[in-house]
């Protein structure tokens, strides 16, 4: 049964388990604004369109989890490893992701 938009603490656990296998390491505050963003992007879908997927498990995994797989990657071909925030700018990706 897909989870509901309004309740993303059951992912938690998913994206604290799931995050260090991607090279990042997510602190708890860092979690509930990914799953208070996605839950925002599965709300306003509804009105606006924002992404056809609409399903909360696929929405985790191909929305949230394939957006943090790119970031080990971008850090290391930027140069940017272990030297803090990376900045990038998002151009036309649909809902931000």
């Amino acid at each position: 049964m897909p989870l509901e938009y309004g309740d993303p603490s059951r992912l938690d656990g998913r994206l604290e388990a799931l995050a260090p296998s991607l090279g990042i390491e997510l602190t708890p505050i860092e979690r509930q604004r990914l799953l208070a963003y996605m839950a925002l992007i599965q709300r306003w879908t509804k009105v606006y369109n924002l992404t056809a997927v609409r399903n909360t498990g696929e929405m985790f995994t191909h929305h949230l989890l394939d957006c943090l797989a790119v970031v080990t990657p971008l850090r290391r071909g930027t140069g940017a490893a272990g030297k803090g925030a990376l900045r990038v700018l998002d151009v036309g990706s649909g809902a931000g992701l």
